[in-house]
């Protein structure tokens, strides 16, 4: 039997760990940089991963109070680069 292991990553300053971008080692100001894609890709190349899933999201994910306001003010979850992240991507040539 074999495990295939898939990295997941949002392509947002936070996904799921809402705040971290704040730790003085964070990279994820860099999500809008292939650079970035390409380091995170090499990362989980030398863990042995089999993929990078880069989940997207074209409008507001929350309400607060009635409103979608509160997310882009406050830095939480929202819309973001979509669905040219993966047609500009030049992971193929930085990975194997």
């Amino acid at each position: 039997m074999r495990f295939r292991l898939n990295g997941l990553r949002q392509s947002t300053v936070g996904h799921t760990a809402i705040g971290l971008w704040r730790h003085p080692d964070s990279q994820a100001h860099r999500y809008r940089e292939l650079s970035y894609w390409m380091e995170t890709a090499r990362i989980l190349e030398r863990g042995r991963f089999d993929a990078l899933f880069v989940a997207d999201a074209l409008g507001p994910l929350d309400v607060y109070q009635g409103s979608v306001d509160a997310a882009p003010r406050d830095g939480i979850q929202g819309a973001h680069r979509g669905p040219d992240v993966t047609r500009r991507s030049g992971a193929p040539s930085g990975s194997r």
